[in-house]
Parts: C-alpha cells; sequence; structure tokens
C-alpha cells in the first residue's frame, strides 16, 4: 500500500485512493508525567528521548511482525493499518480477509499490551513511573492520501469509519 502511493512522487498533485483493513490505534499515557519529571534533569531531553525511542522500538517491530504499517505517530500515540488484498494466498504477509487482518490486529495488540503495558520509563529513589498502553481496533473501509510536496515534504492521510470506530 504504502508503495504504491509514494509512486510517482515527483508530481505535486495528491495520490490517493482506498483500502481494506483492520486499525489498530495505540495510545500511551503517562508521557506528560514522565516528561515533567524529566525536566529537571539537565539532560532530561535526551532521557526522554531515549525511553521513547525503546518503547516505540518495540512497539514497531511487534507491529511489522504481524504484518502492521504504522502510518501515523501523533505525540505517544500510533495509528497502524492491516491491509488486505483478497488476491494473496492465506501464508502471505498481506491478510487476504478482513477475518484475517482483524485476527492479526488482535494478536498484536494482546503481544503490544503484554511487553508494553506498564512499561518502566523511569525509576529514582523509589519513584516509579510507567507507561501505559490503551489500544482499541476498527475495520471497514479506509481512504487514503498521500499530498503534499512542497519543499519534498510529504503526509500520508488516512480516514474514514475505520478510523472512527
Amino acid at each position: 500500500l504504502l508503495q504504491t502511493s509514494v509512486q510517482g512522487l515527483n508530481s505535486l498533485q495528491p495520490r490517493g485512493g482506498v483500502v481494506d483493513c483492520a486499525v489498530l490505534f495505540a495510545d500511551t499515557s503517562g508521557f506528560t508525567r514522565l516528561a515533567q519529571r524529566l525536566a529537571v534533569f539537565s539532560d532530561g531531553a535526551e532521557r526522554l528521548c531515549s525511553v521513547l525511542n525503546s518503547f516505540f522500538a518495540t512497539l514497531i517491530q511487534i507491529v511489522t511482525d504481524y504484518g502492521g504499517d504504522v502510518v501515523k505517530f501523533a505525540g505517544d500515540a500510533v495509528c497502524v493499518i492491516f491491509p488486505i488484498d483478497e488476491s494473496q494466498p492465506v501464508q502471505n504477509f498481506v491478510a487476504n480477509s478482513f477475518q484475517l487482518a482483524v485476527a492479526r490486529a488482535v494478536q498484536c495488540s494482546i503481544e503490544l499490551h503484554e511487553k508494553l503495558d506498564k512499561f518502566l520509563a523511569f525509576e529514582d529513589e523509589g519513584e516509579a513511573i510507567e507507561l501505559r498502553l490503551h489500544i482499541g481496533i476498527g475495520c471497514g473501509r479506509l481512504s487514503v492520501v498521500h499530498m503534499g510536496g512542497v519543499l519534498s515534504r510529504w503526509e500520508y492521510v488516512v480516514c474514514g469509519p475505520p478510523i472512527d470506530q
């Protein structure tokens, strides 16, 4: 899906289409408290960056393992799609049905929750800050647009019922 949408990026015209998929939205809580706590350190920004890199690297690897595509980061949240291509064999990386796409999204969310919910982000003198993970899943037809191009900046936009669910 992403490869198709980035073909022909020399044009400044938006490119888009629709895709059937399962959508996983994961939101992290505890980030504001963590940022405020780390702000008192001279290297607080670096510590925060390190924690988030570790957290999101794990998240991205798990998503990739289940055939998901991270399409958007929004602060401490992430939007992931599990696209469907009915022409694919069952054992393929891309799901060939809504049932399989949703099953992969659910399995992915279970592993994300097992590995990242209550993620120890900071510990000092008996004080601990954990990041919590809240996950929702939807499915249906998604509109996708790859637009921009000014100053070589592009934005991938997704919208539709699966996002609203």
